[in-house]
């Protein structure tokens, strides 16, 4: 999202790419991240609740640095700000049906 909205006036119009990300979440729902900044720097997790416009989403994180276990916790991210990136799914996160 961060190339897109870079992208925007040289290469791509501008309200286009504006409006595309004021509707479409930067973290979706569902997707899994990794925080790389910050208090939970090293821990991994699930989007449970998203946010427009470049915000940060709430988590749910499951694992600690190197990939451990932990017991789970629901972030805001917006309260507590850092870097966070999606990754692909660790083998060992749980998918809710």
């Amino acid at each position: 999202m961060q190339v897109l909205g870079e992208m925007a006036g040289p290469h791509a119009n501008r309200g286009i790419v504006e409006l595309f990300l004021s509707v479409v979440p930067t973290f979706p729902v569902g997707i899994p991240v990794r925080i790389l900044s910050g208090r939970w720097r090293g821990y991994s997790g699930v989007v449970v609740r998203s946010r427009r416009g470049g915000q940060l989403p709430v988590v749910h994180l499951v694992s600690g640095p190197g990939g451990s276990p932990t017991d789970p916790v629901e972030v805001d991210l917006a309260q507590d700000p850092c870097e966070v990136q999606s990754t692909v799914l660790p083998p060992h996160l749980p998918v809710a049906p």
